[in-house]
């Protein structure tokens, strides 16, 4: 998962793809993630919300390349 890519979340919490606009890995990740506490998570940017996800919850539906 980058920068720019497209995704939706995986249980559906969110309507429609968000677009992930930053990366958290390890340690450093942010203190609430929705999704619970996966290795990586992502700022994913939706229509009304912008939120930190586990990249677990997350699934590429357009890869940015």
């Amino acid at each position: 998962m980058k920068v720019g890519d497209l995704v939706k979340h995986y249980d559906q919490l969110y309507a429609g793809p968000g677009l992930v606009i930053d990366i958290a890995k390890g340690p450093a990740r942010p203190a609430r993630v929705v999704g619970g506490w996966g290795a990586a998570s992502a700022l994913v940017q939706y229509s009304d919300v912008t939120e930190w996800i586990s990249a677990e919850d997350l699934e590429i539906i357009n890869a940015n390349r």
